[in-house]
């Protein structure tokens, strides 16, 4: 069964929900604010709201759709006073699960939003089409910013190496829609699952976020203005190019205690050590043994969340063969030492 909802009657449904106590809400007054439950029969719901400082917002939005849904949206100010929105300032949302296909009219048709991407965008006075497939979950990290934080966030330099649309947006001049989707990076996905899994309570929380929250836009905004640069610099991959390349990646995520050269690891794949080093980095956005480093960091975070490992044996588990090493490079990565981050997810 599919039904049609616009956003308005999305929002009253959710009213609604609240009020018969099918959703509950729980909040702390002033920034964070958290509403789960079901929304009518059409989906299963858990979404929260911080409120990291005036002008940056940070949404996670985790819904299961009971049945498919086709969601109609009008972006717009949402009153005279043109009061901050979501749909006035610039949106960066990271996918985590799930799939949407989306149409921006006119700006973008039938675009599938899923797992591993991620848009930049403003929506203001376009009309936004979403389905929702019955059953599937969706789980996304969203941050509203304002333009004019860029100028003081990142500095001048930075901004200036923008596209005409996103340069408009921090000087002040006519907001115009624009749509840019992207490749999560495993850098970017760290982050997001720091976000999702933050440690930390009160003043605390809120300083991890916010650096959080800034780490994301950096990293995509970076990425934006990398894209131009490296299109000159980029080597043409063929798709059996680029099977090799996610063969090598196989290998080495295969392989973490004891993984292969470079030139041994191009010779494995069939490829000149030359064009699989470029390669990589094209399609992953780092170097080969960049990305096993941030693999094994990642696999570590994992087994340790179990419990069921301590960290010396995680350290050799993922390859590394000094403790004090692998402390350090988990620290950097996470923000813990690998010991203290196995006691606080036993906690939990």
């Amino acid at each position: 069964m599919t039904t049609s909802i616009s956003w308005l009657d999305w929002k009253e449904l959710r009213k609604e929900s609240v009020g018969n106590g099918n959703m509950s809400v729980q909040s702390d007054g002033k920034c964070d604010r958290i509403e789960q439950g079901h929304l009518g029969d059409l989906c299963q719901v858990y979404d929260r709201w911080v409120q990291i400082r005036d002008r940056l917002r940070l949404h996670v939005y985790n819904h299961e759709p009971l049945e498919t849904l086709i969601l109609q949206t009008e972006h717009c100010y949402i009153d005279e006073s043109h009061q901050y929105t979501d749909s006035s300032h610039p949106v960066l949302s990271f996918f985590v699960t799930g799939n949407i296909n989306t149409t921006l009219h006119p700006i973008v048709d039938d675009v599938a939003e899923c797992s591993g991407k991620n848009y930049l965008c403003c929506h203001l006075g376009i009309r936004e089409t979403e389905e929702l497939r019955a059953g599937q979950k969706i789980l996304r990290v969203r941050i509203a910013f304002d333009p004019q934080d860029l100028l003081t966030t990142f500095g001048t330099e930075f901004v200036e190496g923008l596209s005409p649309e996103l340069l408009s947006l921090v000087t002040g001049t006519k907001l115009q829609p624009y749509y840019y989707l992207g490749t999560t990076t495993l850098q970017m996905q760290q982050a997001v699952q720091q976000i999702l899994n933050c440690p930390y309570q009160g003043l605390l929380k809120q300083i991890y976020l916010e650096s959080k929250a800034l780490e994301l836009m950096t990293l995509r905004l970076a990425q934006f203005l990398d894209d131009g640069q490296q299109t000159s610099r980029k080597i043409r991959l063929q798709q059996d190019d680029i099977d090799r390349i996610h063969w090598a990646k196989d290998i080495l995520t295969d392989n973490v205690t004891d993984p292969p050269s470079l030139t041994a690891l191009a010779r494995l794949v069939g490829m000149n050590d030359c064009k699989l080093k470029q390669g990589f980095r094209q399609v992953f956005d780092t170097t080969a043994f960049g990305y096993l480093h941030q693999h094994r960091l990642e696999q570590a975070r994992q087994l340790l969340a179990t419990g069921k490992f301590s960290v010396t044996d995680v350290c050799h588990q993922v390859g590394f063969t000094d403790r004090s090493h692998f402390a350090a490079a988990f620290r950097k990565q996470f923000g813990l030492n690998p010991s203290v981050y196995r006691q606080e997810c036993q906690g939990k």
